[in-house]
């Protein structure tokens, strides 16, 4: 766990910052973007496949990023992203239910739209280290030993998010989100 401890760290100091950028240009479609990736959350994890879920999710942790327009910030991200993405895809899906995973991201827009970058900033931050919680709580539940995640030049391959391919898609049983 220590090793996906650092990525989400790093995954919430590049979350914080993006949405602490966004909060503080709060531009009305940059929010509408987001909340419309929110509302694809229902029928992603209706879909019977619990990577269609990942999929919506990483979708709106890919867009906090890119509608900074911060080249940089997202070159960053970009290079973190095969180990984000393989961390992200299971603990997104170790979410209690449908409705506490839309709530902690509605939480993070909301704020942006607010104009209150401190508070974007700690919302999303939050959700990050709330989902580190939830990974380690699926890992005792899962993976007893704990994620034994291969992080190496071939993960950028294996995790890619876009190649929804089934071939392409992560080996790990992940559970199915309750929508009650």
């Amino acid at each position: 766990m220590r090793t996906s401890s650092r990525i989400y760290d790093v995954r919430a100091g590049l979350e914080g910052r993006a949405a602490r950028l966004l909060a503080r240009t709060h531009r009305s479609k940059d929010v509408a973007a987001l909340r419309g990736l929110i509302a694809r959350f229902p029928e992603a994890a209706d879909s019977g496949d619990p990577h269609d879920f990942w999929y919506a999710d990483l979708d709106f942790h890919t867009a906090l990023i890119e509608l900074t327009r911060n080249s940089l910030l997202l070159e960053l991200f970009n290079r973190a992203v095969p180990a984000l993405r393989a961390l992200i895809s299971l603990g997104e899906h170790a979410y209690s239910s449908l409705e506490t995973t839309t709530a902690e991201h509605k939480e993070v827009v909301d704020a942006i739209a607010s104009g209150d970058e401190d508070l974007a900033a700690r919302s999303a931050e939050r959700h990050v280290e709330q989902g580190l919680k939830y990974l380690a709580e699926w890992s005792i539940d899962y993976m007893p030993s704990g994620p034994k995640l291969r992080l190496g030049s071939d993960s950028a391959r294996s995790w890619d998010a876009r190649d929804k391919t089934p071939a392409r898609r992560a080996a790990v049983p992940l559970p199915v989100l309750r929508t009650a």
